[in-house]
């Protein structure tokens, strides 16, 4: 059709063709739905919405919005750019992300503080990357274990015995906790963290105020 018509006993023919307003494409955004107005019909990111329509993004639970969240398609074209996401800080065993406190902003970097180095992470839509993880794919550390029987925890380097402290929330490869005498212990006596797990140990048990020596 070359967009003419041609008026016969009254009647254009063919129907004359319209210009009509462009309809939009929702933008992508992770961790959300969009409900439309009036209707409530849920839209996803890349559903196409016509023009006039307005709705609204919702978060799923565990996000919560930074921006504007309210959609307008107007021939074709978002008005207002719609929001991003907080993320949330996770808690974690290992390792502590400063600043400190429950999020970071879109597009706002923070570090990772990890018993021997730091790691910078950024949130963007949502999600912390990298994934926030102190121990990593090489397991080099273990996290403190649960038992709270009073030990003498060591890990030996170049034959000397280094002493580490019971508050620590990791250990690394290498650590023994050699525990003290407990009457009726039915535990090993001593486990070492060997590729980030604590395995069981057949040490001695160490008496009360006494270093042990083996």
């Amino acid at each position: 059709m070359d967009g003419r018509s041609v008026c016969v006993n009254g009647t254009w023919s063919p129907t004359p063709p319209e210009c009509v307003p462009k309809s939009c494409r929702i933008p992508a955004r992770l961790h959300v739905f969009f409900l439309k107005r009036r209707t409530s019909q849920i839209l996803q990111s890349g559903d196409v919405i016509e023009d006039g329509t307005s709705a609204t993004m919702i978060c799923l639970r565990g996000f919560h919005l930074q921006g504007n969240g309210e959609l307008e398609c107007r021939r074709g074209v978002i008005v207002r750019p719609i929001g991003h996401y907080e993320c949330l800080i996770p808690s974690l065993a290992i390792g502590t992300i400063y600043p400190q406190g429950r999020t970071l902003a879109d597009g706002q970097t923070g570090t990772l503080v990890c018993p021997t180095k730091n790691i910078t992470v950024s949130c963007s839509r949502g999600v912390i990357s990298p994934a926030p993880n102190c121990i990593g794919n090489a397991t080099t550390f273990c996290a403190a274990p649960l038992d709270t029987t009073p030990a003498l925890i060591y890990s030996m380097q170049n034959k000397q015995r280094i002493e580490l402290d019971r508050f620590q929330t990791a250990y690394p490869n290498g650590t023994i906790f050699q525990y003290k005498c407990v009457e009726q212990r039915e535990e090993a006596n001593g486990i070492e963290c060997i590729n980030g797990e604590w395995i069981s140990n057949l040490l001695p048990c160490c008496k009360i105020d006494v270093h042990c020596f083996f």
